[in-house]
Protein backbone atom coordinates (compact mmCIF):
# COMPACT_ATOMS: atom_id res chain seq x y z
CA UNK A 1 0.00 0.00 0.00
CA UNK A 2 1.27 3.44 -0.93
CA UNK A 3 1.17 5.41 2.35
CA UNK A 4 1.62 8.80 0.68
CA UNK A 5 -1.30 8.09 -1.62
CA UNK A 6 -3.38 6.87 1.32
CA UNK A 7 -2.76 10.15 3.14
CA UNK A 8 -3.97 12.07 0.06
CA UNK A 9 -7.01 9.81 -0.29
CA UNK A 10 -7.89 10.44 3.35
CA UNK A 11 -8.14 14.17 2.56
CA UNK A 12 -10.86 13.69 -0.08
CA UNK A 13 -13.92 13.70 2.23
CA UNK A 14 -12.82 16.93 3.92
CA UNK A 15 -12.24 18.55 0.53
CA UNK A 16 -15.52 17.52 -1.10
CA UNK A 17 -17.50 18.66 1.94
CA UNK A 18 -15.85 22.10 2.03
CA UNK A 19 -17.86 25.20 1.10
CA UNK A 20 -15.32 26.07 -1.59
CA UNK A 21 -15.90 22.73 -3.32
CA UNK A 22 -19.68 22.69 -2.85
CA UNK A 23 -20.04 26.21 -4.25
CA UNK A 24 -17.54 25.58 -7.08
CA UNK A 25 -15.52 28.59 -6.01
CA UNK A 26 -12.23 29.04 -7.80
CA UNK A 27 -10.09 31.40 -9.75
CA UNK A 28 -11.96 33.55 -12.25
CA UNK A 29 -15.33 31.81 -11.67
CA UNK A 30 -14.25 28.93 -13.87
CA UNK A 31 -16.15 25.68 -14.06
CA UNK A 32 -15.33 23.71 -10.95
CA UNK A 33 -13.57 20.42 -11.55
CA UNK A 34 -10.86 18.69 -9.62
CA UNK A 35 -8.10 16.35 -10.73
CA UNK A 36 -6.64 13.69 -8.47
CA UNK A 37 -3.37 12.50 -9.94
CA UNK A 38 -1.95 9.10 -9.09
CA UNK A 39 0.22 6.41 -10.67
CA UNK A 40 -1.47 3.71 -12.74
CA UNK A 41 -0.14 0.99 -10.44
CA UNK A 42 -2.17 2.56 -7.60
CA UNK A 43 -5.47 2.23 -9.46
CA UNK A 44 -6.82 -0.61 -7.31
CA UNK A 45 -6.05 1.28 -4.09
CA UNK A 46 -7.84 4.37 -5.43
CA UNK A 47 -10.86 2.35 -6.59
CA UNK A 48 -11.17 0.69 -3.19
CA UNK A 49 -11.03 4.04 -1.40
CA UNK A 50 -13.58 5.65 -3.73
CA UNK A 51 -15.89 2.71 -3.10
CA UNK A 52 -15.55 3.22 0.66
CA UNK A 53 -16.44 6.91 0.54
CA UNK A 54 -19.31 6.56 -1.94
CA UNK A 55 -21.14 3.65 -0.31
Amino acid sequence: MNKELQARLNQIPEKILSQEFLESRGLGNEIGFWIFEYNAEDELQVREHVKLITD
